[in-house]
């Protein structure tokens, strides 16, 4: 992940997680977010999650801070889904 955003924003990854309980009746959703302040300078990044049903993405430019805004978790813009489970 890089940075495009010029001055004093941010670039932020923000990951939606679906992960479902060992009885499989219960969906529980958690945000990952990633961040990134170096203008152009690529940032790897890895996590895991286990039981994952599905994983959505978000990217926000905001100021830098702890966590991403309200704005940018919010449903708008909408999110992007990258993984469902087939199962």
């Amino acid at each position: 992940m890089s940075d495009l955003t010029r001055g004093s924003a941010c670039g932020w990854a923000v990951f939606g997680i679906a992960t479902i309980n060992a009885a499989g009746t219960r969906v529980a959703w958690t945000h990952h977010p990633v961040r990134t302040c170096a203008f152009r300078a690529a940032r790897k990044f890895s996590f895991t999650y286990h039981r994952v049903y599905q994983v959505d993405l978000k990217v926000c430019s905001e100021r830098r801070a702890g966590k991403p805004s309200i704005q940018c978790t919010a449903g708008n813009p909408a999110w992007r889904t990258l993984y469902t489970s087939p199962h």
